[in-house]
């Protein structure tokens, strides 16, 4: 019984977040594709600086007993994926759903 409950209210809080994801989503898909070409230009340049200076920071504070740890496929990872975001900006169509 007590188990089902809390189940339930999983259930609920789980609906939620991803309504609250959905939305914010939809939100900023809208207000990006209200932006003009040198918006969407200069927005992009603050994320690649953005993204310099958190490799350089980590560079500068990784210790020398645990060199790499995986942080260089992590770094590529995000490269990649502010890749395709970047290109999906830039061409005005953020939906991911597929259809063209």
């Amino acid at each position: 019984m007590v188990w089902q409950t809390i189940q339930s209210e999983l259930a609920k809080v789980g609906d939620s977040v991803s309504r609250d994801m959905h939305d914010m989503y939809q939100s900023a898909s809208r207000w990006i594709g209200d932006l003009g070409e040198v918006e969407r230009l200069v927005i992009l340049c603050l994320g690649v600086l953005g993204l310099f200076y958190m490799l350089m920071r980590r560079s500068k504070t990784s210790s020398d007993t645990d060199p790499g740890a995986g942080y260089f496929a992590a770094a590529v990872l995000v490269l990649v994926v502010f890749g395709v975001v970047a290109g999906r900006m830039i061409s005005g169509d953020l939906s991911f759903s597929g259809s063209t």
